[in-house]
């Protein structure tokens, strides 16, 4: 809920997105006073809902309209930005696509898991944070999962998980590394400049 920043932000003359995964969200940002909804589909990466693009998208423009809705979540070329603007979206934010941008710093375990994932291998998982997030799968999560065990709620699972999280980074074990990416991931195999993938 950004309520309390929204009036200091707007004082200094920011503008304030504000992201949402279901037309309920996208009402609370509207409400704290956000100048654009972000309506995040259930195909990110990282923290996300559990409704899609096709079905969110429009959802949320009928809730806020007339706010502006930039849409997300699976958008890494012109046949899903198109998709976007058919569906009245203002514009999009492209997360996932920028991973693969050469300028991107993130470590080479990180990008070679990207490189080789399949849409199905991006996941949705509480186990690193307690809220859902979709990851490239990896060994911790299968055994989080097979365990049973329900995460924390966030931030408790992340700090759970934190240490272990930063001695596999230590160690240069990347496949016990959270890592989190669009299913978008999947169809992009190449690494090239921001100015190319724009």
């Amino acid at each position: 809920d950004p309520s309390l920043l929204v009036p200091r932000f707007h004082e200094a003359g920011i503008k304030v997105l504000g992201m949402a995964g279901s037309a309920r969200n996208a009402l609370r940002q509207k409400k704290a006073g956000v100048d654009i909804v972000v309506a995040q589909g259930y195909e990110a990466g990282g923290h996300t809902g559990r409704v899609a693009n096709f079905v969110l998208i429009p959802e949320v423009m009928d809730a806020v309209a007339p706010t502006p809705v930039v849409a997300a979540g699976a958008i890494a070329d012109g046949r899903t930005i198109a998709a976007s603007l058919s569906l009245g979206a203002v514009g999009v934010w492209c997360g996932t696509a920028f991973l693969f941008a050469s300028e991107n710093a993130i470590s080479e375990g990180k990008r070679a898991q990207l490189l080789q994932g399949a849409t199905e291998d991006f996941i949705v998982t509480r186990a690193y944070t307690g809220k859902t997030a979709r990851d490239y799968k990896n060994p911790v999560i299968d055994r989080w999962e097979q365990s049973g065990l329900e995460a924390l709620p966030m931030p408790l699972q992340g700090v759970l998980t934190g240490d272990f999280a930063e001695a596999a980074r230590i160690a240069d074990r990347w496949d016990l590394v959270n890592n989190p990416a669009g299913q978008v991931a999947g169809r992009l195999k190449k690494i090239k400049p921001a100015k190319q993938i724009v």
